[in-house]
């Protein structure tokens, strides 16, 4: 059965291609015409043709409101359309015609109650998942990894944290994609990504990110400009960081299907930092910063500690703790950066460590993250380096 990409449909491995673990041996109907229509239904979800799988596994119910499997089918279908409460339903109607058909089941309740942030309804559905016995290793180690985030995030909704975020204004802001924002020390220039989506090489990707830049005037934000070549090409640029007087840009390029970095750019990997300077008014041409902070893995989202001698930034390079994590290199006194060191185990996770800061204090580190516990999907979090330069457990901000 080929499944979608969805966390929740690959756990349906274990319910259609692996009875051993789900405790399913066959389709728990006698009758021809339910059976039939499960049938259908199913050809058509493996060729992704939902409606249609929809209307045969509805037409199964019908015939057998007992048949368990197209209340399964129906439960991922609708989660992997982000119909949630539908998922919920179908989910729960499963359970409720045999809670002991498969430990699976529960955790795609407790899944799709967790995507709506209902975690005090999702922690019961994960509990009594864990109450079965030969769960797979996987799905064991998933189960426990969100029971943690429910309990978790059923506490922070107790205890909301102060946050009022301000709009930075049109001036900045369009009905385009901005993100990735960089900043100078001294608050007055401000850097970032936008996805344009108006281009020729659009056409081709569905995407173009270029950089723009602001400068603040008596208080306020000027309209940002495209900051075009040599920094922008054709090609898409992002995640820059800014050194503390401006006068530094470290940025991610990526190569296209034929190796190009956009303008003649060369690179080592899928994606690499690379570095321009500021002369007068005018940016340099952007140079690869080189091994080994570059290498033939993914490197990106730089950011520059306020001294300039450091930079953080992400790679899926080999010797990580997960699917990307957060490296940091150091600059020596011959004016080359030093083998990356990986920020270990307090802060990478085994999930996805990413949108990296380095406070300007130098001891304080803000990022993304996917593995750590908390709210159920990638959440902000914060690390602060002690007196031995050791870098404490990571905080999530609540």
């Amino acid at each position: 059965m080929q499944l979608r990409p969805s966390a929740i449909l690959a756990i349906l491995v274990f319910l259609f291609a692996a009875p051993s673990f789900s405790q399913v041996k066959e389709f728990q109907s006698k009758n021809k015409k339910a059976l039939k229509n499960f049938t259908e239904g199913k050809k058509h979800y493996e060729k992704k043709e939902d409606d249609k799988a929809i209307g045969f596994l509805e037409k199964s119910i019908s015939a057998d409101p007992q048949f368990i499997d197209p209340h399964i089918l129906l439960g991922a279908i609708y989660y992997d359309r982000k119909d949630f409460s539908s998922a919920v339903d179908y989910f729960k109607k499963a359970i409720a015609i045999n809670p002991k058909y498969s430990s699976t089941n529960y955790y795609s309740l407790g899944s799709a109650y967790l995507k709506q942030g209902k975690y005090a309804e999702a922690l019961p559905a994960y509990k009594a998942l864990l109450t079965f016995g030969r769960l797979h290793p996987d799905l064991e180690k998933l189960a426990r990894r969100d029971l943690a985030n429910c309990e978790f995030g059923a506490n922070a909704l107790k205890n909301p944290v102060n946050f009022n975020p301000i709009n930075l204004g049109p001036n900045i802001n369009t009905e385009e994609y901005e993100y990735f924002p960089a900043l100078t020390a001294d608050e007055q220039t401000l850097l970032f990504t936008r996805n344009t989506r108006a281009s020729i090489y659009d056409i081709a990707t569905g995407s173009q990110e270029d950089f723009f830049i602001s400068y603040k005037v008596d208080g306020n934000w000027e309209p940002s400009q495209n900051m075009g070549p040599p920094i922008n090409t054709p090609r898409n640029e992002g995640a820059p960081t800014l050194s503390a007087d401006g006068q530094i840009l470290v940025f991610t390029a990526c190569e296209d299907r034929s190796g190009d970095y956009g303008s003649g750019r060369e690179g080592y990997g899928r994606c690499d930092l690379f570095f321009s300077k500021k002369v007068g008014n005018n940016w340099s041409r952007p140079q690869n910063l080189g091994a080994p902070v570059n290498s033939p893995s993914w490197e990106s989202q730089p950011s520059f500690a306020a001294d300039g001698k450091a930079l953080y930034f992400i790679s899926d390079r080999k010797g990580g703790l997960g699917d990307a994590d957060i490296w940091m290199s150091e600059l020596g006194d011959n004016g080359r950066w030093g083998n990356p060191v990986n920020l270990g185990p307090n802060i990478n996770s085994p999930g996805k460590e990413e949108s990296i800061f380095i406070h300007p204090d130098n001891q304080t580190l803000y990022f993304a993250s996917n593995g750590h516990v908390g709210m159920g999907g990638v959440d902000i979090y914060m690390s602060r380096k002690d007196a031995d330069g050791n870098w404490g457990p990571a905080q999530n901000l609540g």
